[in-house]
């Protein structure tokens, strides 16, 4: 049987068998992915329940420490209104909220009582989790600082930011706790920020495994050239990476890091400009240089990697504009598309990935076409 890695829109009425993430209603499934190898099936997710948000919310960040410790962030009340015949919007206030394994937990924000965002939650452990976002100022949308605290077990406190920082984004893992801010890295240290090391350059993505082996990827020359930089502890060194086939040009989403000798590259390759078509963009490091993997056919881009139980590697796969997304598993000599894992007909898409510890249970993070946010389990 040929396997089918995507299911119809939500609204086109039957479902096929696998996951569909899409953003379009009553789209007929397309031709699937002929004869890739099939990963073994998942089970099908379920809409989990959300505590009462007010109208106008939204849900940004989605991570898990435990089964017990699955964590969501975002926004709720968000108004806006037109004075002067132009809209003007009063920000909303910040959502954090945890899942204990029975229900939602609300905890409150040292130094964010009201207008601000949380953009991304951080779970390590279920003894460090970080949140970031933003502290809004003078009611404006426009106005803001960089807010960023740490969970404790009752509370979140706000932990002040090194000067200048404008857009922290933060990385954390059971007993580290990393922070980027533009073109420095620092490390949390008892109760200060210890740079690390200052980037090649401001852009790109920094992935941190520890002080001696941190990457950075970027593009440059409008996405038609690929950087590759590591820092050993002491010195930034430029890796040979292969490059987009001219006139292409790509977008890098993200990178997984798991051994000095094996990390994974995602992200969407064009081949031309304006971008008419695209194709999946994976690479791979062995310890000498970045080249190019084999994507199962029919898919069009990566957008999130995730390492799950026993360390398998997972990836959020762009099916089309009019197809979804769809998941795949790396089982350890290729990539593979997952069976399974139906989605309730009210989704519409899906943007985040996260595997809770332990269990390898799947939760998502997604919302439907008339902007509600939703959050999906296979637990």
């Amino acid at each position: 049987m040929i396997f089918q890695p995507f299911f119809r829109r939500a609204g086109s009425g039957a479902l096929a068998a696998g996951l569909l993430l899409g953003a379009a209603p009553a789209v007929p499934a397309a031709a699937s992915p002929a004869a890739a190898a099939q990963a073994p099936a998942i089970p099908d997710f379920t809409e989990v329940d959300l505590p009462f948000f007010w109208p106008r919310s939204a849900i940004y960040g989605l991570d898990a420490a435990s089964p017990d410790s699955v964590w969501i962030s975002g926004r709720q009340g968000e108004i806006t209104f037109y004075p002067d015949g132009s809209a003007h919007t009063i920000p909303g206030n910040p959502v954090v909220r945890r899942w204990n394994g029975g229900g939602w937990v609300e905890y409150p924000l040292g130094g964010l009582p009201n207008q601000g965002w949380i953009t991304r939650v951080q779970a390590g452990s279920p003894e460090n989790v970080w949140i970031n976002g933003h502290r809004f100022l003078n009611l404006d949308i426009y106005d803001h600082e960089p807010y960023v605290a740490r969970f404790t077990g009752s509370a979140f406190t706000e932990v002040a930011l090194p000067p200048g920082t404008t857009d922290p984004v933060l990385q954390v893992d059971d007993s580290n706790t990393w922070l980027t801010t533009g073109d420095k890295i620092y490390r949390r240290t008892g109760d200060t920020w210890t740079l690390v090391t200052t980037r090649p350059s401001g852009s790109g993505i920094a992935r941190i495994t520890a002080a001696d082996d941190i990457w950075n990827v970027e593009t440059r020359e409008s996405g038609t050239e690929i950087v590759t930089s590591h820092f050993d502890g002491q010195t930034w060194r430029t890796v040979p990476a292969e490059q987009p086939t001219p006139p292409g040009w790509v977008s890098l989403r993200d990178i997984k890091v798991l051994s000095p000798t094996d990390a994974w590259l995602a992200g969407i390759a064009y081949p031309e400009r304006p971008a008419k078509t695209q194709s999946p963009l994976l690479m791979h490091w062995d310890g000498t240089s970045w080249t190019r993997a084999t994507v199962p056919p029919g898919f069009k881009g990566l957008i999130d990697l995730e390492k799950g139980t026993n360390g398998t590697l997972w990836a959020l796969a762009y099916l089309g504009e009019d197809t979804g997304m769809g998941l795949l598993r790396y089982n350890g000599t290729r990539w593979e598309p997952v069976q399974g894992g139906a989605l309730p007909d009210s989704v519409d898409y899906i943007a985040t990935l996260a595997i809770v510890p332990g269990t390898g249970h799947l939760w998502l993070r997604g919302g439907t076409g008339n902007g509600r946010s939703l959050v999906l389990s296979t637990q």
